[in-house]
């Protein structure tokens, strides 16, 4: 069942999941075109499906030449993954999204859901948080990624952690305010969506997302 109503803050990418099965005997190959029906200005959306495709206002169909293929009851799980993203970009507001698979070559062979992303800013939220922590760039990245960070200089056991989208830590980088920013290679990081935490030492938060494609 794909996550159709979404709730997220501006600071953070709002994802949602689904799985496509192959009930077919025969191997096929699937693509997904992204439809966007709503989206608030300022705010943009992407998909992955085995690639990650960079953030878009408009309506994009993945090239035939990446299309997946799913051997019969395969599930589009691992590197098939699939998953469709809201990067507020600090904005309230919502979106609304159409995606639809299809069988390469036989659009008729499809099936489709609808998201609503909803991007609210909690009332509990430290609206100063985020200027600790600048939009990370260039965005989307490849071979490396900068982090900005302006940490003041009582900051102890800061540190930036960095996730993917289904929430598991990737990487933890300790900083200090003897500097400002720091290079961070991303050589390692298969391409896909991410969020980067800045924390000191649990004091102060701050999140943000970013994008590895090649």
């Amino acid at each position: 069942t794909p996550d159709t109503n979404v709730n997220g803050t501006p600071g953070d990418a709002i994802t949602s999941y689904a799985t496509v099965r192959n009930k077919s005997n025969n191997s096929i190959k699937i693509k997904v075109r992204m439809t966007v029906l709503s989206l608030t200005p300022g705010q943009m959306v992407y998909f992955c499906l085995g690639v990650c495709y960079p953030p878009r206002t408009d309506n994009f169909e993945m090239p035939d030449n990446d299309a997946v293929t799913l051997d019969p009851g395969e599930e589009t799980t691992g590197l098939k993954f699939f998953d469709v993203a809201l990067i507020p970009y600090g904005i309230e507001g919502s979106a609304s999204v159409k995606m639809t698979f299809f069988v390469l070559g036989s659009p008729s062979d499809s099936i489709e859901y609808t998201v609503v992303f909803n991007s609210v800013t909690s009332v509990a939220e430290n609206r100063d948080v985020p200027k600790l922590f600048a939009e990370p760039e260039p965005n989307p990245a490849s071979d490396y990624i900068l982090f900005n960070y302006n940490l003041s200089e009582n900051a102890n056991n800061a540190n930036i952690e960095i996730y993917n989208f289904a929430g598991s830590l990737i990487d933890r980088i300790p900083i200090n305010s003897s500097v400002n920013g720091i290079k961070y290679n991303t050589m390692h990081l298969p391409c896909g969506g991410y969020y980067s935490v800045l924390n000191t030492g649990g004091k102060e938060k701050a999140a943000k997302s970013f994008i590895i494609s090649r």
